[in-house]
């Protein structure tokens, strides 16, 4: 699977602040069947909480169900 720089530049941070990052959904549905994706999501094993300490740009879109989303590299 390719990944786009800017998913590994994501994964990089999480890294950095000692959390796991993994690929899911859709995107990969859309890149086993040859069709490009421009969303991404992600599971992880940082808290809402750790998200939003890591980013400027988080919106905490279903944080009661453990869901928000960065806007990272536009």
């Amino acid at each position: 699977m390719r990944i786009p720089k800017t998913v590994n530049n994501l994964a990089h941070v999480f890294q950095q602040n000692g959390h796991c990052l993994f690929l899911v959904g859709g995107a990969v549905r859309d890149e086993l069947l040859g069709v490009g994706s421009h969303d991404y999501d992600f599971a992880t094993d940082a808290t809402p909480q750790e998200v939003t300490a890591m980013f400027r740009n988080v919106i905490p879109v279903g944080i009661q169900h453990g869901t928000v989303v960065v806007l990272f590299e536009g």
